[in-house]
């Protein structure tokens, strides 16, 4: 049985095809050499996936994500935060153990 014709439609409607548009400009976006703006574009497509609620819009926004990567050659991690620390594996041996913990003179029985 057909829908009534003054039946509204659904409200994840305009957002599935917010984010089909927002495909279709990423693509043209792309092939003319704007780097920065399908980033951003991505995100949008995102936002709209999500309201759409639909898991297939949602695979295809993380497809295009992924697609970018490989199409851009960033595939390598960001370099970690200058102010990040390391990790402080060796002092604590060093607490443990004591202090001679790795040393060549521990090693000879010195």
């Amino acid at each position: 049985m057909p829908a009534p014709a003054n039946s509204a439609p659904p409200p994840s409607a305009p957002a599935a095809l917010l984010t089909l548009a927002l495909r279709a400009a990423d693509g043209v976006a792309f092939k003319y050499g704007y780097v920065d703006l399908p980033a951003r574009l991505i995100d949008l497509m995102r936002s709209a996936a999500q309201l759409a609620e639909d898991p297939l819009l949602l695979a295809a926004v993380a497809y295009v994500r992924t697609e970018t990567f490989f199409a851009t050659g960033h595939l390598t991690p960001p370099p970690a935060p200058s102010n990040s620390r390391r990790p402080r594996t060796r002092r604590w041996h060093r607490l443990v153990l004591g202090p001679s913990c790795g040393s060549s003179r521990a090693a000879a029985g010195i």
